[in-house]
Parts: structure tokens; C-alpha cells; sequence
């Protein structure tokens, strides 16, 4: 079977099957740093933004093509996803941008 259906409810789902098989099985230990949930690269805006305002508050950084949203939670798993930095932003000149507000001023204060 494969995973067809691109909502986070579907997704987490997924996810879901697999962590119970895992914690199924006898445990052992990983040379991994963290478990990472990426949920992908958006090419639409409207999807990402979406997202963004679904998972608030999240930390953003940018980097010289992308914006990358995130969350940490208190066991060390992180939730990260990604949109190309020229769907948000605007370039001004070289090396500079201006970006429009992803989160509304209140969804901002709660980062």
C-alpha cells in the first residue's frame, strides 16, 4: 500500500503505524541525533501558509533560498518543512531581502 493521501491527519497516521511497530518490537539503540518529521518542501504559498498557521508557534530561519518553519517538542523530536524562499519574499537587492509576515502579528507573539 502506498501513501496517497496528502493531509497531516493522513500523515500522522502513517507515522503513527510505524511508531507502534517500533515500539512492537524489542528496543535497541540508534546512532540518529533526534526523530525528524519533514513534511516537505511546499511549492504552493497558500499550502505552506496553511501549514503554518496549523502547527503555530513554530521557529522560522532562513537561509539564502528557503524559509525552513519548525518546532522542537521535549523529547527532541522536530516537525520541520520548507518553501522556497522566492515564494514569501521579496529581493530587494542582492543578498537582501524583504519578507511579508507568514503569521498574523498575534500567531507571531505566540512564537
Amino acid at each position: 500500500m502506498s501513501y496517497d493521501n496528502k493531509t497531516s491527519h493522513a500523515y500522522a497516521r502513517a507515522l503513527q503505524e510505524a511508531a507502534e511497530y517500533l515500539l512492537s518490537k524489542p528496543d535497541f539503540e540508534t546512532d540518529t541525533s533526534g526523530p525528524y518529521i519533514y513534511l516537505g518542501t511546499f511549492y504552493d504559498k497558500g499550502k505552506f501558509l496553511a501549514a503554518a498557521r496549523s502547527l503555530s508557534p513554530l521557529a522560522k530561519e532562513y537561509n539564502d533560498t528557503s524559509l525552513r518553519m519548525s518546532r522542537t517538542f521535549t523529547q527532541g523530536a522536530q516537525v520541520y518543512f520548507d518553501i522556497a524562499r522566492d515564494k514569501v519574499c521579496r529581493k530587494v537587492q542582492e543578498a537582501k531581502w524583504e519578507c511579508e509576515p507568514v503569521l498574523s502579528p498575534e500567531e507571531e507573539a505566540g512564537i
